[in-house]
């Protein structure tokens, strides 16, 4: 494989990552403006935090490989934003439905994330990866535990 189509290949899996962690910024900002319980705003807050975090952090391993990191989030992020956006206006959206939606990005940041950890990156680059993908499964634990709290509790 030439040297050209792996930084292509390199700047192709780099960009889907970062669309993937900005999708997730959004994501649980909105999950926090929608909840109603002041801890899931609370998580939520934070894990917004942790994916622009994690989203600042490829892009800048991205420019040492000289690749320019993509701007915006997935056409699939927008389109479950929307989806949520609309039930949670109409007053259908409960902090159950809430964390089934987080937990639905979640699930497709780990996929993204698991792809991405066979692709032929530098060491250094992988290893970032690697740590990211630990924190995002360690964030779809939490999401499901929770989850699984509401559901137990009978809360909508």
């Amino acid at each position: 494989m030439d040297t050209n189509a792996l930084d292509i290949n390199q700047a192709s899996v780099l960009n889907g990552l970062i669309e993937v962690l900005k999708d997730g910024v959004l994501d649980f900002n909105d999950a926090a403006g929608d909840a109603h319980d002041p801890e899931l705003k609370r998580v939520f807050n934070t894990l917004a935090e942790e994916y622009a975090h994690r989203s600042q952090e490829l892009q800048l391993a991205a420019l040492d490989l000289g690749i320019h990191a993509e701007a915006d989030g997935t056409m699939a992020g927008a389109m479950r934003r929307s989806s949520a956006y609309l039930k949670a206006h109409l007053g259908r959206l409960s902090d159950d439905d809430i964390l089934a939606e987080c937990e639905r990005a979640e699930d497709a940041a780990n996929m993204r994330f698991s792809e991405a950890l066979t692709s032929n990156l530098p060491a250094e680059v992988r290893t970032l990866i690697g740590r990211q993908h630990a924190e995002i499964v360690g964030d779809r634990d939490r999401i499901k535990m929770l989850k699984a709290g509401y559901a137990a509790r009978g809360t909508h």
